[in-house]
C-alpha cells in the first residue's frame, strides 16, 4: 500500500513534463520568429521596389528639366544671333 506512496520516486510524466512544455515554448517562439522574418522579408522588397520606381520617377522628372533647359539656351542662342544680325545691318 505504501509502495506507490514513495515520495522520492517521481513519475516519468512529472519528470519529463517541463521538457515537454519547454519544447513546446521553443517551437511556439520558433514559429513567431519565422513569421515576423517572412513580413520583414515582404516589406523590404516593397520597400526596395517602391524605392527604385521612386528613382526611375526622379531620373524622368530630371530628363525632362534638361530638355526644357536646353529648350531655353536653344531661344536665347536664338534671339541673340538675331540681334547680333539686327545690329550688323
Amino acid at each position: 500500500m505504501f509502495l506507490n506512496k514513495n515520495p522520492y520516486h517521481k513519475k516519468d510524466e512529472e519528470t519529463y513534463k517541463p521538457v515537454h512544455v519547454a519544447f513546446k515554448l521553443m517551437n511556439q517562439m520558433q514559429g513567431i520568429i519565422d513569421t515576423c522574418e517572412a513580413k520583414l522579408k515582404t516589406e523590404r522588397q516593397e520597400t526596395e521596389q517602391r524605392c527604385h520606381q521612386e528613382m526611375k520617377n526622379f531620373e524622368k522628372k530630371i530628363i525632362d528639366v534638361q530638355g526644357q533647359v536646353s529648350a531655353i539656351k536653344e531661344q536665347s542662342n536664338t534671339r541673340r544671333a538675331a540681334e547680333n544680325v539686327t545690329q550688323i545691318a
